[in-house]
């Protein structure tokens, strides 16, 4: 499946789909509230930092994503940390549960919603021609 138009050989890595993971997540969230991003991938961090990367498909996430929402390429509007893998508990805990346990532990976190990205999906595919 191609995602984004992004040849095959560019995604192979986890830094995209961190990094469309990261979009996702700004992007659902509301306008001009700030955006924190936590991750494991220091080149994920280091790409939202500079908001820029190092290959054209990662380049293309952030292009989309500023076209679809530019504010977020303010300093004050999306903030990007490391936490090494071994110190992010919950997204270790999250990557290896089902999503139906993921769910429980959501569901018991005031503001937490699961959320239909779908059409954001969609809207990055349409943000910039192929």
């Amino acid at each position: 499946m191609r995602i984004l138009a992004a040849d095959t050989e560019a995604i192979e890595g986890i830094c995209f789909y961190e990094l469309l993971s990261a979009a996702l997540g700004a992007l659902v969230s509301e306008p001009g509230t700030p955006v924190i991003v936590v991750s494991d991938n220091r080149a994920c961090v280091e790409v939202l930092g500079k908001m820029r990367g190092k290959s054209a498909a990662l380049n293309s996430i952030l292009q989309r994503m500023m076209v679809i929402r530019p504010e977020l390429a303010g300093a004050a509007t999306l903030h990007a940390y490391h936490l090494s893998g071994e110190r992010n508990l919950l997204a270790d805990q999250i990557s290896r549960s089902d999503i139906s346990f993921n769910r429980s532990i959501f569901a018991g976190i005031r503001g937490a919603a699961e959320r239909d990205v779908s059409g954001i999906l969609a809207a990055l595919a349409r943000a910039l021609p192929s």
